[in-house]
């Protein structure tokens, strides 16, 4: 079976739909016998040779032994522009190079550089811009921002003494969950008698429940080691406040690559007006919001160890 090739010269900007409609209209050509050229193409007939078409930056036209249009004689390759030769970086510097091998400018993507390849979990997590042993791998800057946090939350955290908005229920709960195991009454003067120290006028009457109990188990912690006093029912919410400053600062840290930016994400929450107030007060909202934040610091977690 004798094999006919035809050249086809190569247009300067083609796009990629335009040429492959020009090779199958020259191959049809070519099979029907009345394609311009296939006379011509005779004489190489029985080389085996044909034009190829491949997908990417460049698209191959001929093979190294056909450098002529076979129809009109001429090169069908051209030099490289002098402007172009002193300025390799042009792209009609990059298009000549390429002619030189042998291979056609495709203008799919033009002016583009190659990258190396990456995968898809390296695009999305990429790796940490600091890593140096001096902050132990970004737990120095985190903590000393922890230690600001701490440090304004426990500060005279046990003023005002007094019972503070919806403390008057949750603090009495806390301490009715130590005592029963359960939510009890408590007569209506009990704020006043429980700012005087006394702490047995709790009833063993069942109380209206609204609200599940692990926030007031969060509250009942402090009261167990320092009482039923102002500093005591506002103790765990000031540690859930500073503690998740510090979850801030490493979710932060590994959603940004940077321990700057997880370290100014903690400090402004360090700082916030209702983040300061929640944690030194004895209500639920903040322990609703350590633990959401908790879980979606397990979720970072999660995605970047599978």
């Amino acid at each position: 079976m004798i094999r006919s090739t035809m050249i086809l010269p190569r247009p300067e900007i083609r796009p990629p739909d335009a040429i492959w409609a020009a090779e199958g209209a020259l191959a049809a050509g070519m099979r029907s016998g009345r394609g311009p050229g296939c006379a011509a193409n005779a004489r190489d007939r029985g080389s085996g040779r044909r034009s190829r078409l491949a997908t990417g930056r460049f698209v191959h036209q001929y093979d190294a032994r056909v450098t002529s249009d076979v129809a009109t004689g001429q090169p069908t390759r051209r030099q490289l522009p002098e402007e172009d030769a002193e300025f390799p970086d042009t792209p009609g510097a990059a298009r000549a190079e390429a002619e030189v091998r042998g291979w056609a400018w495709s203008p799919a993507r033009p002016r583009h550089r190659d990258r190396p390849p990456t995968s898809l979990r390296e695009r999305l997590v990429p790796s940490y811009t600091d890593n140096s042993p001096y902050t132990g791998g970004g737990w120095l800057p985190c903590v000393l921002v922890t230690l600001l946090a701490g440090f304004i939350r426990f500060w005279n955290l046990g003023k005002p003494r007094a019972v503070i908005f919806d403390e008057t229920y949750y603090a009495k709960d806390g301490w009715s969950l130590l005592k029963l195991g359960y939510e009890g009454t408590w007569p209506k003067e009990a704020n006043d008698q429980i700012l005087a120290g006394r702490t047995d006028t709790l009833q063993t009457q069942g109380s209206y429940i609204v609200h599940p109990p692990i926030g007031k188990w969060t509250i009942a912690l402090g009261e167990q080691l320092f009482g039923l006093t102002p500093f005591g029912w506002r103790f765990a919410l000031a540690v859930l406040g500073t503690l998740s400053v510090l979850m801030l600062c490493r979710i932060g840290r590994r959603l940004f690559r940077s321990t700057l930016l997880g370290c100014v994400a903690g400090l402004l929450m360090a700082l916030d007006g209702l983040h300061f107030v929640m944690s030194r007060t004895s209500l639920l909202d903040l322990v609703l919001m350590f633990w959401i934040l908790a879980a979606f610091g397990c979720l970072l977690i999660d995605r970047d160890d599978t």
